[in-house]
């Protein structure tokens, strides 16, 4: 008779210990999946290289003009903060009615070209470059998720990793200098940011913007290369990116 009333005090007890955390999760949604298109500002992954100029080893700064390795239009895709285009899904579990455990994949692309001509000799060089940036992170969601609220902003804190991939192709008025590049990185991510949401009925809402400072944080790499390869060195790359998509409970 002991034995079944400690069983049973001891089932009770457990019961009321784990209420709360029950309560906490039918007290909003327990999950959502989001799907956005995004727009990103974004530098290239290098623009310090070393490389073997036939007699000797060269390093080199490509924002630096005027420049004899890289022309002025050239160092503007090297240099300059760009826009890429992509996407970008979430899906996150919700361990209580404002926490959840995040995880996100998102991709970003950009092509450019860009035509430079030098003198002395004169020499036209076209340059075709393809840019793909992949991440795969994860981290916590902050945001309330109460069935019937109505607006929802939210902040994010997410790490993890991206993968950098370029192709180059440069054509010149004299073939010996003409050449194919392809530059591949791969290395640590953060993203930080947040938005709001504004629901649309009980399993859908609209993501109206989300923002994000998204550092990648550069690892010493190479570049093959048709003429020689490239010893290019990581650095750190403040990334911007703003979504807008749709979220599913």
């Amino acid at each position: 008779m002991t034995k079944r009333l400690t069983a049973k005090l001891f089932f009770t007890l457990l019961l009321l210990s784990s209420a709360p955390f029950v309560l906490a999760q039918n007290d909003g949604h327990r999950f959502e999946v989001s799907g956005l298109y995004t727009h990103a500002r974004m530098t290239y992954a290098s623009t310090t290289f070393t490389f073997n100029d036939g007699s000797r080893t060269v390093t080199v700064n490509a924002c630096q003009q005027p420049n004899q390795y890289v022309a002025p239009n050239a160092s503007k895709a090297l240099c300059d903060r760009r826009g890429f285009n992509g996407f970008d899904v979430s899906a996150v579990g919700n361990i209580t009615r404002y926490w959840g455990i995040k995880g996100n994949f998102s991709g970003y692309f950009k092509k450019d070209r860009f035509t430079d001509t030098l003198t002395n000799p004169t020499e036209t060089f076209t340059s075709d470059y393809r840019e793909r940036y992949y991440q795969f992170l994860g981290g916590v969601q902050l945001k309330d998720n109460a069935t019937e609220a109505r607006v929802k902003p939210y902040a994010h804190a997410l790490f993890g990793g991206a993968r950098y991939r370029s192709t180059l192709v440069m054509v010149s008025t004299n073939p010996v200098n003409s050449d194919n590049q392809v530059t591949e990185m791969t290395a640590p991510a953060l993203k930080l940011g947040g938005g709001l949401d504004v629901r649309l009925n009980a399993r859908m809402d609209l993501r109206v913007f989300e923002i994000n400072y998204n550092p990648v944080f550069g690892r010493d790499h190479t570049t093959t290369s048709l003429i020689t390869p490239f010893s290019n060195q990581g650095v750190t790359k403040h990334n911007i990116s703003f979504g807008i998509g749709l979220v599913i409970h």
